[in-house]
């Protein structure tokens, strides 16, 4: 997957942004860009009742029927 462009610190900062919302919203992006938020738990298998998929696996798998 390519790395997407990142927002600066300072573009956030010339929005008249507070600093401290600034450095909250880079770090958030920095630890989801990490994979912070990258898990899985098994709970939407379950909820489904089958396995779930990536968007561009369902994306194809459309295109395809």
């Amino acid at each position: 997957m390519p790395e997407r462009p990142r927002a600066p610190a300072h573009t956030w900062a010339d929005g008249a942004a507070p600093a401290p919302a600034v450095e909250l919203i880079v770090d958030s992006d920095r630890c989801i860009a990490q994979g912070a938020l990258d898990h899985s738990t098994g709970d939407l298998r379950a909820l489904l009742g089958r396995p779930s998929e990536t968007l561009a696996a369902a994306v194809t798998r459309a295109l395809k029927e």
